[in-house]
């Protein structure tokens, strides 16, 4: 994976560039068939509505992106933003990436890291996802296809979930040493809910492993 310094016998890279009331109308009764005007009447006003706390969003961080040397290399994953356009809701960022070269069972990949949230919600919080994109060889492919998957924190719950903060780094490489490359992301959670005193940042180490269309994290 690529990271902003050099490290023997990993390549690490790191790049500065980063991906991404109610009205209150009165109302008064004129004079009706010459009549006296009435007196104003009271305005309907509505309570305000609370306004929620925002949920916080995944921000990027420097790119840091260690890969191994010789076989795979680290490219500028703005690049592979654009050509691939995996998010034409334009409800992500990129958080670490990208890495080019053996995957998993993939000989020629490309993957790197966002933090995605719903495009309906301004302050909706943040999850993380990978993107794989990998090279098909038959003659009715394009060439190429790209997956993508949401990658939980292993401490979350269907009724706790937590959100994404940041990813701090990703690293390309063959941790339990059976011939096949993962990916290794330092990434950051905040715990639900909002009120909590226990609600504190807490990071996690995750471990991707890609098989064909499938990425899945290791149970280390």
């Amino acid at each position: 994976m690529l990271s902003l310094a050099i490290f023997m016998p990993m390549l690490t890279v790191i790049s500065a560039c980063d991906i991404t009331g109610d009205q209150e109308e009165g109302s008064t009764d004129g004079a009706t068939n010459g009549g006296s005007p009435t007196e104003p009447t009271e305005s309907s006003v509505s309570e305000p509505k609370p306004r929620l706390t925002p949920d916080t969003r995944a921000k990027a961080s420097p790119l840091k992106v260690t890969v191994p040397k010789g076989t795979h290399s680290v490219e500028d994953p703005i690049l592979a933003w654009h050509d691939y356009n995996v998010y034409p809701a334009d409800n992500a960022i990129v958080l670490q990436g990208a890495a080019k070269g053996p995957i998993g069972d993939h000989t020629h990949a490309t993957v790197w890291l966002t933090g995605v949230h719903s495009y309906e919600h301004d302050n909706g919080p943040s999850h993380l996802e990978a993107v794989i994109v990998y090279e098909v060889d038959c003659d009715d492919c394009p060439g190429d296809e790209t997956t993508t998957a949401i990658i939980s924190s292993a401490k979350a719950t269907a009724t706790k979930p937590a959100s994404l903060l940041s990813v701090s780094s990703m690293t390309i490489a063959d941790v339990d040493k059976d011939g096949q490359f993962e990916v290794v992301a330092e990434a950051e959670f905040l715990p639900c809910c909002a009120g909590d005193a226990q609600r504190k940042p807490y990071g996690e180490r995750i471990v991707l492993e890609v098989q064909g269309p499938r990425i899945t994290r290791s149970r280390e």
